[in-house]
């Protein structure tokens, strides 16, 4: 299963809770709200889809009735079609990804490691959909800095947005990175490491 999450969710909520523990908080692949998310990720996938003449990806969208984010089987009608409109970088590293399973284990390994992963997507689940930061993770007493992909379509960056712009913080900064998606932080390491360095650098200065 792949859908709005992020890696570390009740990150935002540990620092909430013991601040004194932490120099910043720094989120990447950012979630906002799983409904906000997958509402985003439904018209991203019916406008790809109308654009590019996808009647297939189209008719799925639109025989939803009443979409419903907690849903798992609309979730999993948008999911069925959201990787194929996944930005380059993010399809290349997936691929890359796929390409050393299949050379570093037996196929019923990979099988396994699949059904693995779509057993815990599904365990997971209801709490997933219970994730909405908007309401209970905004008010931070470190400085918050957020790093997204601008391609990134499974923690949409324009949700990321719309919460980092809710926050509440002594100092804040969003960095958006260009041509990157999800997995900026393996894909453009370059970029990513230059706007870590910087936010090291300034995190001590204002603790100085």
């Amino acid at each position: 299963m792949a859908g709005p999450e992020t890696l570390s969710p009740r990150s935002g909520e540990m620092v909430q809770k013991r601040p004194e523990l932490f120099a910043a908080y720094i989120g990447t692949g950012q979630v906002g709200s799983w409904d906000r998310g997958l509402r985003f990720q439904r018209d991203f996938v019916r406008k790809r889809a109308g654009d590019e003449g996808n009647q297939e990806a189209v008719t799925a969208i639109d025989s939803i009735q009443n979409f419903d984010p907690g849903n798992l089987q609309h979730f999993l009608a948008v999911n069925r079609f959201l990787r194929g409109y996944f930005g380059k970088a993010d399809r290349e590293w997936l691929s890359s990804l796929r390409d050393r399973t299949q050379r570093a284990t037996s196929p019923a390994e990979a099988q396994e490691i699949g059904a693995g992963m779509n057993l815990s997507g599904q365990a997971l689940y209801p709490a997933v959909i219970r994730e909405d930061l908007f309401a209970g993770a905004k008010n931070f007493q470190v400085p918050v800095y957020v790093i997204q992909g601008r391609e990134d379509v499974s923690t949409p960056t324009p949700v990321a947005t719309d919460y980092f712009n809710s926050i509440q913080a002594p100092s804040k900064k969003l960095f958006v990175i260009d041509e990157a998606g999800h997995f900026a932080l393996v894909t453009h390491q370059t970029d990513f490491l230059r706007i870590l360095q910087g936010i090291v650098r300034e995190v001590r200065s204002l603790a100085n």
